[in-house]
């Protein structure tokens, strides 16, 4: 049967796609952390923003599971992929462009990343 899949030019497609939106994303995630690290005060901002974050998801996780239940999971799959990327290029264009980051900025971005499992995973099952 996985013979069958892996002759399917779609399912080389899709297993490509995720294997690249995953270095990507934990590109991402490490780097991210690192320049909050580098940053003054980082592992204590680190540290807030974590614990924050976390305790939004907990509340947020629910509804994602009706979300999930309610929707199309393809649809929110892409929609997931298309707004974390909405949120990120332009932040890192605008790092790139200006060789720093400021700290809302990857406040933003880790964030955005943790939105982006929250509905990853919920969205493939």
């Amino acid at each position: 049967m996985y013979s069958i899949l892996l002759k399917d030019p779609r399912v080389l497609f899709l297993l490509g796609a995720n294997f690249f939106s995953g270095i990507g994303a934990g590109v991402t995630s490490v780097g991210v952390v690192w320049l909050i690290l580098e940053k003054e005060n980082g592992e204590q901002i680190l540290g807030v923003t974590t614990l924050a974050i976390t305790l939004i998801m907990f509340f947020i996780n629910p509804y994602v599971g009706v979300i999930v239940d309610r929707f199309s999971r393809k649809n929110l799959y892409i929609f997931n992929q298309l707004l974390c990327f909405c949120i990120i290029l332009p932040i890192g264009l605008f790092g790139l462009y200006s060789n720093s980051f400021q700290l809302w900025q990857l406040i933003i971005m880790v964030f955005s990343g943790s939105l982006y499992w929250t509905l990853h995973f919920p969205t493939l099952l």
